[in-house]
């Protein structure tokens, strides 16, 4: 009996072309793929090689699962290979995926061969179709964005078999990473170590990976955590701050966070979240080994000088690969002038990463968001005080906020900024008159919006993301979902934004689409704070993934901040563990939780999480009172 239960066909696109243009040139391409990529990826998932022609081969897996996730593994790796290469250059496939019929009997193989043939003929170059059977069975077991393909059937798939096609988005990327959790303990030790390269390849040098031989370095992410970029990746470090005041380290700090929000309007490219920038770059003594451990493909660096009113910036792009600087400047201006360095750096640094603006963008790449330096040091320090998270630093951040505008009135990121706060006197109890606070966010987001007619994708986004926060804590659960999704799309580079729509997503049961926002933010942002693995957790939690649950909520333990997030990061844990009928070790995280929280309730719970549905409340409320959470309590 034959062991195949899955038939993929994969062709080269262009073949005969390509050997035609350059033989030599084609052929140490393939070699290479095949050395690096496919040998030991078959290997990897179970399959073997049928039969092998010109550009063109066969290959069996023990059953659907295995056979679509190397294809799909495959795939995302050329992908990021081509993302460099001339187009006439570029090696890419086209695959088909068929299922065989029970028994494996030569002749159904045979069909399930002249059908993956056929599905490979429909496939776009890169793309991946399979028959409504291998969607099916897929499906059950690997989470994918399938599409039906509306194309003209050929002779060799049959009238009666639908076509679909494997979109190779985030849910692709998230499956092979975290694919080889399925494979038995012999095989996934194969997967680890002969994907070495392809690892390599696709993760590390893509989305910042450190992971290696089971250890990690201390407060980053896991391999199966993490999503590879589809597009050119930057990390903007620490501007260095040459002058011996404070208020020169601030300014410098103040420039460094200015471009990386410049940059992260524009969605062309990736850009590391700036806490973890410069988290990483305080741990690492050289621009480029910060610039690997972050998985980007290039570093902007800097320094900044202040003397008698006057500004000396100095900027470095380069390229972590190779070491080699791509661009540097030095800019001599007043103090005045600052924000327009900014402005230039930015577009210099996409001018040579070769990204295309528009004009509309290019005039609204303005990261400060003023041009007076004191309301821009003024909104810094309430940032700061923001981020204590308790209702006097709230207070106080108000307090500064309203000597920032004063500074300067039409000052959109401290109207944002001043809104947060209300928002979060509101879902804490830090107010007396609850809708008084989310009111008094919604007025300040109106002032916002009103401030400029040409507010770019990313201002629009972070509107829309406060927005949602307060919808969400109104009970206004389809207004609030809706924003949130809308603006993760056109804010694809703020990790916090795209964490805020995961946690709106969440209470909304969408858990899925929670788990992907959150992860895809761990991405930009590899040293995460604490809340980010809580959700997840939570998440897998309701999904019923109880081991993915547990693992998460530890990772959320292991990283709080402070003794309030680690009780939240708790209380976590003793949901995951009272849902898996863990109840020992809920009630000890119950009472570490309590211990590090002591006035929590019930009812502090209740209100910090705004469940759209009764039943999901229950649920939590229930764990809590098993891991010894309750009323009394308070």
């Amino acid at each position: 009996m034959n062991r195949d239960r899955a038939i993929l066909s994969a062709v080269i696109v262009g073949y005969s072309r390509l050997m035609r243009v350059d033989a030599a040139r084609t052929r140490k391409a393939i070699d290479a793929i095949d050395r690096d990529l496919l040998r030991a990826n078959i290997s990897a998932h179970g399959g073997r090689q049928l039969r092998e022609m010109e550009g063109r081969a066969v290959l069996g897996f023990p059953d659907v699962q295995r056979a679509v996730l190397f294809a799909v593994t495959v795939q995302l790796a050329l992908l990021a290979k081509n993302k460099n290469i001339r187009d006439d250059r570029k090696i890419q496939f086209r695959i088909g995926i068929e299922r065989t019929s029970q028994g494996g009997e030569a002749r159904a193989l045979d069909s399930a061969e002249q059908i993956a043939h056929g599905l490979m003929e429909l496939a776009e170059p890169g793309g991946i179709c399979i028959s409504d059977d291998v969607r099916n069975e897929a499906l059950s077991v690997i989470d994918l964005s399938i599409e039906p393909v509306a194309s003209a059937a050929l002779k060799s798939v049959p009238e009666s078999t639908s076509v679909f096609e494997i979109e190779l988005n985030e849910k692709a990327r998230n499956a092979v990473v975290e694919g080889h959790q399925r494979y038995p303990k012999k095989t996934r030790r194969v997967f680890v170590s002969g994907l070495a390269a392809l690892v390599l390849l696709v993760i590390i040098g893509a989305a910042g990976l450190w992971i290696w031989n089971g250890t990690r370095s201390e407060g980053v992410t896991s391999v199966s955590q993490v999503l590879a970029f589809d597009r050119p990746s930057i990390a903007v470090l620490p501007f260095e701050s040459v002058t011996t005041n404070s208020e020169g380290a601030m300014f410098a700090h103040g420039i460094t966070l200015s471009i990386i929000s410049a940059l992260s309007e524009v969605p062309q490219i990736a850009v590391i979240s700036a806490s973890a920038s410069f988290e990483m770059a305080q741990n690492s003594e050289a621009p480029r080994t910060t610039g690997t451990e972050l998985g980007v493909e290039y570093v902007l660096t800097g320094s900044v000088q202040l003397r008698n009113s006057k500004v000396r910036v100095i900027a470095e792009l380069s390229d972590v690969k190779t070491g080699e600087s791509l661009w540097s400047e030095r800019f001599d201006r007043s103090e005045d002038d600052v924000f327009a360095v900014q402005d230039e750096i930015t577009l210099k640094v996409l001018v040579a990463l070769e990204v295309t603006l528009s004009d509309r963008r290019e005039l609204a790449s303005r990261g400060a968001g003023t041009t007076n330096v004191n309301a821009y040091l003024g909104l810094m320090k309430a940032q700061k005080e923001f981020q204590n998270y308790t209702k006097d630093s709230m207070i106080e951040a108000r307090r500064l906020l309203k000597e920032v505008r004063a500074l300067d009135p039409n000052y959109y990121h401290a109207l944002i900024l001043e809104a947060r706060t209300h928002t979060f006197d509101a879902q804490w109890g830090f107010s007396d008159d609850r809708l008084a606070s989310l009111e008094a966010a919604s007025e300040l987001l109106k002032e916002a919006s009103l401030i400029d007619g040409n507010l770019t994708d990313a201002e629009n986004a972070e509107l829309n993301i406060t927005q949602a926060y307060i919808d969400q804590i109104a009970g206004k659960y389809e207004s609030a979902l809706s924003l949130a999704i809308s603006s993760a799309r056109n804010s694809p580079n703020n990790s916090d934004l795209l964490a805020t729509a995961g946690w709106v997503a969440s209470f909304d049961r969408d858990y899925d689409r929670s788990i992907s926002l959150l992860k895809n933010a761990i991405s930009l942002n590899p040293v995460y704070p604490s809340w980010y693995a809580n959700f997840i957790s939570r998440d897998y939690t309701f999904l019923g993934e109880y081991d993915n649950a547990i693992a998460w909520s530890k990772t959320g333990v292991n990283r709080a901040e402070n003794d309030h997030r680690r009780a939240w990061a708790l209380v976590n844990q003793a949901f995951a563990y009272a849902e898996a009928g863990m109840t020992d070790e809920a009630k000890a995280a119950g009472a570490e939780a309590l211990q590090a929280w002591p006035d929590m309730s019930i009812e502090t719970l209740r209100r910090a999480q705004p469940f759209r549905h009764e039943e999901d409340w229950q649920k939590f409320e229930r764990a809590m009172n098993t891991a010894g959470i309750g009323d009394e309590s308070s």
